[in-house]
């Protein structure tokens, strides 16, 4: 037990001795009232202490399938998704039988665990769902695993229009179709013949006009180095030096500009399976 959860006991202890209240005709620390103090850290914040509180409840009522529930949130807000994995597993095989509810629970523990392709394995044999959310649960799997091709495919063996989670999934798939990538290799290029293009091709604007202003100034100083001392001009091969080293830069820098660019593409479109996912759990 923690200090923590101590403390909070002797001074409830304390109250009721203080205000008169005989506690000796009930339990201060049965299942009910366990069960409003864990709530309590629970909607405070305190994930670790409602866990610990949850737990005495379960063990003081164990068909208490609700505090169960509980208990598997507050591990998942702690972010301890192994031990809860571990007490759902304690409470339930994890198999075409588990229950809706603890489905839930267990699919968030494999979202948080990134464990993606065994969700969607999972799903494949559950019948607790209805044939509509199993498909669209299946297909937001698959598109967190980047399985586009299935996900879209499971959508359009339901193809309920009337359902708004459905649609939610329908949106972001056609948004993954839609998303126009730049190509690394061609903004590498682009930076090669003009430098500082491929940024302005991957929407870098300010990174283009740098990286162009810093390889063209270097190169014209080298120039007119050379020009006036020659080629044993310390001058200019100080700044050709410099043109050079920032012209191989600003290529690499484009490359990885665009990849940065999908990158962040990929990234919103992630976030938005994510929170379609956790919106229907």
């Amino acid at each position: 037990m923690t200090r923590l959860t101590k403390y909070c006991r002797t001074y409830i202890l304390l109250f009721f001795v203080s205000a008169g209240i005989p506690i000796m005709s009930q339990d201060l620390f049965d299942a009910d009232h366990a069960r409003k103090f864990a709530n309590y850290l629970f909607l405070t914040g305190q994930y670790e202490f409602a866990a610990e509180e949850f737990e005495r409840v379960v063990f003081l009522a164990p068909d208490d399938s609700s505090a169960r529930i509980k208990l598997l949130d507050a591990y998942i807000s702690d972010g301890k998704f192994e031990t809860g994995l571990n007490r759902l597993t304690d409470f339930y095989r994890i198999d075409a039988e588990l229950p809706p509810s603890f489905t839930k629970q267990y699919l968030k523990l494999m979202f948080y665990m990134e464990h993606y392709s065994e969700a969607d394995t999972f799903l494949k044999s559950y019948q607790g769902f209805g044939n509509t959310y199993k498909h669209c649960y299946t297909a937001n799997f698959q598109m967190l695993d980047n399985n586009w091709d299935k996900a879209k495919s499971n959508l359009e063996i339901i193809n309920q229009k009337d359902n708004s989670y459905f649609r939610n999934l329908e949106s972001i798939v056609r948004l993954k179709e839609e998303t126009k990538y730049k190509s690394p290799a061609l903004a590498g290029i682009y930076s090669a013949i003009i430098p500082g293009s491929g940024k302005v091709y991957t929407k870098n604007w300010q990174d283009g006009l740098v990286a162009f202003l810093f390889v063209s100034v270097n190169a014209w100083q080298a120039y007119r180095g050379f020009d006036k001392y020659g080629t044993k001009s310390a001058y200019g091969w100080i700044f050709g030096s410099l043109a050079v080293t920032f012209y191989a830069g600003n290529i690499f820098g484009s490359v990885k500009s665009a990849k940065k660019y999908n990158n962040k593409l990929d990234e919103d479109i992630f976030n938005r399976s994510s929170a379609a996912l956790l919106n229907n759990l």
